[in-house]
C-alpha cells in the first residue's frame, strides 16, 4: 500500500508540472496535446472501421465506417502538420471533425434509444457536447485554442492539488 501512496504523490507531481506547462507554455502544451490526441483519434478512428465490418448486418453501422474515415484522415493530417504554431491553423479542421463526430454520437445515441436507454442519454450528451466544442472552434480557432489550453492547466493543478493532497491525509 506504500507504493500506491507514493504512486498518488508523484503522478500529483507529475500532472502540476503539465499544468505549469499548460499555463505558461500554452503553444508547447497546445502541441504536445495535438499529437496525444491525434494518435488516440487514430488508433479510434482503425477500432471504428474494423467495427463496421464486424458488424456490417446490424442498423447503423455505417456510421462506425464513416467516423472511423474520418477520424483516420484527420488524425493523419494533424500527425502530419503539428509542428509548430501550425497547430492552431488547424483548429477549424479540428471544430470541423469535432462537429461531424457530435453529430455522428447523438444519431447513435438517438438510434439507439430504445435498444439501450442508459447509453443513450451520455451518447447524446457527449454528442451535443462536442457539437458545441466544434463550433467554438470552427468560430474562434485561436482564442479557443489557447483558452483549451489554460483551462486545462488549471483542471490539470486542482487534480495534482487533490492527488498531493490524499498522499498527505492518507
Amino acid at each position: 500500500m506504500k507504493s500506491a501512496r507514493w504512486l498518488k504523490l508523484f503522478i500529483g507531481v507529475v500532472i502540476a508540472a503539465a499544468g505549469v506547462l499548460s499555463l505558461f507554455q500554452p503553444k508547447s502544451f497546445i502541441t504536445a496535446l495535438v499529437w496525444a490526441v491525434s494518435c488516440l483519434i487514430f488508433v479510434a478512428g482503425v477500432l471504428r472501421i474494423v467495427s463496421f465490418f464486424r458488424l456490417r448486418k446490424e442498423p447503423y453501422s455505417f456510421f462506425f465506417l464513416i467516423q472511423g474515415l474520418v477520424d483516420v484522415a484527420l488524425s493523419v493530417l494533424f500527425l502530419s502538420s503539428a509542428l509548430g504554431w501550425v497547430v492552431i491553423e488547424w483548429a477549424p479542421l479540428f471544430g470541423l471533425w469535432a462537429i461531424v463526430t457530435g453529430a455522428v454520437r447523438a444519431v447513435e445515441g438517438l438510434s439507439s434509444m430504445k435498444s439501450r436507454p442508459g447509453p443513450f442519454w451520455s451518447m447524446l450528451f457527449t454528442g451535443v457536447n462536442g457539437i458545441l466544442l466544434g463550433v467554438c472552434f470552427w468560430l474562434t480557432p485561436v482564442f479557443s485554442a489557447l483558452t483549451s489550453g489554460v483551462m486545462i492547466g488549471i483542471a490539470l493543478l486542482v487534480i495534482a492539488l487533490f492527488s498531493v493532497l490524499d498522499f498527505f491525509t492518507n
